[in-house]
């Protein structure tokens, strides 16, 4: 086999999921620009106040509980229009005895192995009202007084489901800013980007909303140890249920402060990305070519997107590689996918995020993306555990 021969096989398979990743982060990254956000809403469009219930699965979440249930019961819309739950996994029994104290509702769990669907699962089967709409948190998510009222005054009559705009409640370290910096990007592009056509959001695990019932029936068939909110998303898409998005309505979430704790987190998510993507790849061409359901074939495609850590990762290489073997192709083609990826980002990040912030993200990039592909080796099976990421208490910023 000849050197060129070696060049243009290394070139497919370091070049293809960049090239295809990048131009896909870049379209729509270019779209979610394109997109003017929706004025504030002065009044419900609904004519009437739907019940709503909060739910915060929870598993050894001592540390930040107390600090949630209190955030939340600071809520502003009509008491006897809402119930908030914390169903609690492991929890020490002072924890409990304070939640009690609260008076926010409490649904004790125990499972030999834990997951967020069953948590879930098994809270809905024990409350005894019926309501309209579901909120789900998360142990360490804080939102602001009016949250319920706002998200009343968004919803519409044919809605059934949209995820509010879930932003870092602290960027204490360099981890922390590259991990709020992720998410805001994914959050224009796989979001506000992705709602300028027509199409669905993404979900996200927490800060979604649901018509009750839908949510309740839906998840009875999930049993999802890692990745829920892509079996969610997958399953609702499969019913041809549009998600929407609410940029302004602010969910503030804890991003993990080390390397570790980052590692863990994206295992567990690109674990998740595989199997989805095996499970659902046939029935999503099949919906498309029998239902015409762009979204659902759209979800699946994201599926085979590169993760952005491997991404960097690739490019690198592909540098690298190319430098060493003289290869125009293969440094070409990395730096093609640094541009592409670089103008989706300098696109998509917000403006509240400063120079600074973005240079120190960018300080801790190597190692993330070293440790990340290191840690790949691990990736079979990851799927099939629950991998708990620890939150410490943090004071957000709502400013």
């Amino acid at each position: 086999m000849g050197m060129n021969t070696v060049i243009y096989i290394l070139a497919f398979i370091l070049l293809t999921p960049v090239l295809w990743t990048g131009c896909y982060l870049l379209f729509f990254s270019l779209l979610g620009k394109m997109k003017k956000d929706e004025p504030r809403i002065q009044r419900s469009r609904l004519g009437f106040q739907p019940k709503i219930v909060v739910l915060i699965p929870a598993y050894k979440e001592d540390q930040v509980i107390i600090d949630t249930a209190d955030n939340i019961l600071q809520q502003t819309y009509s008491q006897d229009k809402w119930d908030a739950f914390v169903i609690a996994d492991s929890f020490e029994s002072s924890t409990l005895l304070t939640l009690r104290q609260m008076g926010i509702g409490l649904i004790e769990v125990a499972f030999e192995n834990s997951t967020k669907s069953k948590a879930l699962n098994k809270a809905m089967g024990q409350l005894q009202e019926e309501y309209d709409l579901v909120l789900i948190l998360d142990a360490d998510n804080h939102v602001k007084p009016e949250f319920l009222e706002q998200v009343v005054m968004r919803w519409k009559e044919d809605t059934e489901i949209a995820q509010c705009h879930r932003t870092a409640k602290n960027k204490d370290t360099g981890v922390a800013l590259l991990d709020t910096i992720s998410e805001e990007v994914a959050n224009h592009i796989f979001s506000k980007g992705h709602r300028a056509i027509g199409l669905s959001s993404r979900l996200v695990g927490s800060g979604m909303v649901f018509k009750y019932p839908l949510f309740k029936s839906v998840m009875q068939e999930i049993q999802a140890i890692g990745g829920f909110d892509k079996e969610l998303e997958v399953r609702m898409m499969a019913q041809g249920k549009i998600i929407d998005y609410y940029k302004d309505l602010m969910v503030f979430d804890e991003k993990v402060r080390n390397t570790q704790s980052l590692q863990k987190q994206r295992l567990r998510w690109i674990s998740s990305q595989f199997v989805y993507l095996g499970r659902y790849f046939g029935k999503a061409c099949q919906a498309l070519i029998q239902e015409g359901n762009v979204d659902l074939f759209n979800k699946v495609l994201q599926f085979t997107l590169a993760p952005r850590l491997i991404y960097l990762g690739l490019c690198s290489m592909a540098i690298l590689l190319g430098f060493i073997s003289s290869s125009l192709l293969l440094v070409g083609g990395g730096l093609l996918g640094l541009l592409l990826i670089g103008l989706a980002y300098a696109l998509a990040l917000p403006p509240h995020l400063s120079a600074s912030d973005l240079w120190k993200s960018i300080g801790k990039l190597p190692s993330a993306m070293l440790s990340m592909i290191w840690q790949m080796r691990k990736i079979k099976g990851a799927n099939k555990k629950f991998i708990h990421t620890p939150h410490g208490a943090t004071t957000p910023n709502n400013n």
